[in-house]
């Protein structure tokens, strides 16, 4: 390093230019008590560095110098994993991921100015029941889905690429972007994930609160029950009342067994007193 600094010295007139080789090179960060360590370090020309010959404004910058090359290290590789466990773009180079995640943004910021656009004449769309209506509606209804959809897209791209930062940064990327007045971000977000998966949305139905609400009371709706399922119900309703007269009949036993031992104590404690009795007599008679 000090011989470079020297070349650099020899090259450059005055110091501005000399500044401006070292920004070059990456030489630009070196204190000046370690430049002219370096550089005496150089001029004295010797063959061979034995241990405590560096000057330790050279070692410390060396070892501030590789603080920072490790942090940056860190840095870099907690970005490429978090980068390879988001779903793979078509392209595998970080640039086309970008434009692929800049592309989706662009065309939700499109469709949401379409939504807000076509407020009004949604409400106005014909509501008659004649050939005509129907296919506008229809044409309408799959149009504010698809727009809905892609917002949903563009907003999964925000939230995965604010999911490391700070707390709040959702919401500073939905205001600089244009999403924040969504009502409802997450049902947008899960329309994209699950629109594959909804089959035939019922009605004029487009607003993905709407939707998922209707999606979460069809799943839990109770299903006509199969005969077999009739049967085994009857049957556990039999076991009920057999395991009901079954515990009955064991609290009469009981009772009845307690009064039998009951009754047997009574009578030896009379058969005791009339042997009593008698042999009272006996001593008497005596």
């Amino acid at each position: 390093m000090g011989r470079a600094l020297l070349i650099g010295r020899r090259e450059c007139p005055d110091n501005a230019s000399f500044g401006r080789w070292c920004h070059a090179h990456d030489l630009a960060g070196i204190p000046a008590l370690a430049q002219t360590g370096a550089e005496e370090f150089a001029s004295a020309a010797k063959s061979r560095v034995t241990q405590g010959t560096v000057p330790a404004g050279i070692r410390e910058w060396y070892r501030d110098r590789a603080v920072k090359l490790q942090t940056q290290r860190i840095h870099r590789t907690v970005q490429d994993e978090t980068t390879s466990k988001r779903p793979k773009s078509r392209g595998s180079t970080k640039r086309i991921k970008l434009m692929d995640d800049l592309t989706l943004v662009t065309r939700g910021q499109a469709a949401w100015a379409r939504i807000k656009e076509s407020a009004s004449a949604r409400r106005s769309v014909s509501r008659g029941s004649g050939p005509a209506a129907k296919v506008r509606r229809e044409k309408s209804k799959n149009e504010h889905i698809q727009w809905w959809r892609e917002v949903g897209e563009a907003l999964e791209v925000g939230k995965n690429s604010t999911a490391l930062e700070r707390h709040g940064a959702y919401g500073a990327w939905l205001r600089a972007k244009g999403f924040d007045d969504i009502p409802d971000p997450p049902a947008a977000i899960w329309l994209a994930a699950n629109i594959e998966s909804l089959g035939e949305i019922p009605g004029n139905m487009t607003n993905p609160s709407s939707i998922r609400s209707w999606r979460y009371q069809q799943q839990t709706t109770k299903r006509a029950p199969a005969p077999e399922d009739i049967a085994l119900q009857a049957a556990a309703d039999a076991l009920r009342v057999a395991t009901v007269e079954i515990s009955r009949c064991a609290r009469a036993l009981r009772s009845a067994t307690q009064i039998a031992e009951r009754a047997e104590r009574e009578l030896r404690d009379v058969l005791r007193l009339r042997a009593r009795e008698k042999r009272k007599a006996a001593w008497e008679d005596d």
